[in-house]
């Protein structure tokens, strides 16, 4: 705050030539540096404000497109407080009624522009929460429902392990060595056949990943997962998604082309 009004009695000293002393003592000059002061100190603590939570959030993007706008706002704003004071130091050195009100007009007006831009900030971010908390509801159902046919396959596959275990031993003490091997590939395929299933921190990724995967499966590609999220990550959760979700769909669109299918997979780390 005292740094502001040093500068702008820096700044009105400048530029209409006015002696230091005269802005530290009580006049015209004095009320001028005070007004302009006020409306620069709104804008830093609004500024300041702004910075925090890029800081904390980087995706705070409605604000960062309606700061150049807010900082016209208070250039035009201190612009037209100097010219009244300017004016009316010319003519008959002092304020009028008609300059008093609009001045206070002008303050009166960045007081509501600021109130206005918490409100449409506050709506967006509403907006965007929602919108996010609907996307992480389709993607928890569907999570769930790979979850069920996971249990369900793993339950079938572990009901009839005695038989498989049982037939191969017979195959094996029999000598039908062969045999016992094809039948050792065939329930390998059926255990690797059973979907994946990724448990992170994130909900939202676990449901993307694994949708990937399904997809992935039907074009009969690999996919070799080694994923650990960090909690400290930065990124917004609907950008991650869409980075990865984009990610994944062109590694697989590319492995499609591959005619070669023991070619085709995807190291995802």
């Amino acid at each position: 705050m005292i740094g502001s009004d040093i500068i702008c009695a820096g700044i009105l000293s400048f530029s209409a030539e006015v002696n230091l002393e005269d802005t530290r003592s009580y006049g015209l000059y004095r009320t001028l540096e005070i007004v302009i002061v006020k409306i620069v100190q709104v804008f830093v603590v609004k500024l300041s404000g702004i910075f925090v939570k890029w800081k904390k959030n980087a995706n705070n993007i409605l604000e960062i497109k309606l700061i150049l706008p807010l900082l016209l706002c208070q250039v035009f704003s201190i612009f037209l407080v100097y010219d009244i004071f300017m004016t009316a130091y010319q003519t008959n050195d002092k304020l009028s009624i008609s300059d008093i009100l609009s001045i206070l007009a002008l303050m009166y007006m960045n007081l509501i522009i600021f109130w206005y831009f918490d409100k449409i900030n506050a709506s967006y971010e509403y907006k965007r929460q929602k919108e996010f908390a609907e996307i992480k509801l389709d993607f928890q159902k569907d999570y769930y429902s790979l979850l069920e046919e996971h249990q369900r396959e793993t339950e079938s596959l572990w009901h009839d392990m005695k038989k498989h275990i049982s037939s191969i031993t017979e195959l094996y003490e029999n000598s039908f060595k062969p045999e016992s091997e094809r039948y050792i590939k065939d329930l390998n395929g059926k255990i690797n056949a059973v979907p994946k299933i990724l448990r992170t921190d994130d909900s939202i990724i676990n449901s993307l990943i694994m949708d990937e995967l399904r997809k992935a499966k039907k074009e009969s590609i690999d996919v070799r997962l080694d994923v650990n999220l960090s909690n400290t990550m930065k990124i917004d959760p609907i950008d991650l998604c869409v980075i990865l979700g984009n990610t994944l769909e062109n590694a697989i669109d590319a492995c499609c082309v591959l005619q070669d299918e023991a070619k085709r997979f995807i190291d995802l780390k």
